[in-house]
């Protein structure tokens, strides 16, 4: 939902906007969709309607949270009490590109959410670093050297790895 290729923005009306969000939502049930990514291309960025709207469906949604936002913010606030999230991971980086520097701060990104204490990034709402690329698209291992890869891939499952 709300990708970035055939976004919808500039919206006023308010009973269109509704509109887009339910029948968005009938489509995932009727689809029989687990879970579903919410880009933050469009307009429709109001995260906890969209979980609001898949709860009530009666049918659960795993929501991700891609550079969507919630209030001010596309990540957890601070005083959110556990389990008042409503998407179960979000993105903590920007998109990754073939650099040594994107990686590790990409890598480094979920840090801020870490809290030894009420810990922002948690079971039902873990942050993630963008990682699709580094493990699946070849000119990475010629821009990066041989075993890139390999090596952006295990960084990765050790650090969406629950702690």
């Amino acid at each position: 939902m709300n990708n970035c290729d055939c976004m919808e923005d500039g919206q006023t009306n308010a009973t269109w906007i509704e509109a887009v969000y339910q029948s968005s939502v009938r489509a995932l049930v009727a689809m029989e969709w687990d879970g579903v990514k919410l880009d933050g291309c469009s307009q429709f960025h109001d995260t906890p309607h969209w979980a609001s709207l898949m709860e009530a469906s009666g049918r659960p949604i795993a929501v991700e949270n891609c550079g969507n936002t919630h209030g001010p913010t596309q990540t957890p606030d601070p005083s959110w009490p556990h389990g008042e999230c409503p998407y179960n991971w979000f993105r903590s980086s920007t998109d990754i590109n073939p650099s040594w520097a994107s990686i590790m701060n990409n890598l480094a990104s979920t840090t801020p959410y870490q809290e030894l204490v009420n810990p922002r990034s948690r079971p039902s709402c873990w942050a993630y670093p963008d990682s699709q690329s580094p493990a699946v698209i070849p000119w990475y291992a010629m821009t990066l050297g041989k075993g890139a890869d390999w090596i952006t891939l295990q960084c990765w499952r050790l650090e969406t790895w629950p702690h």
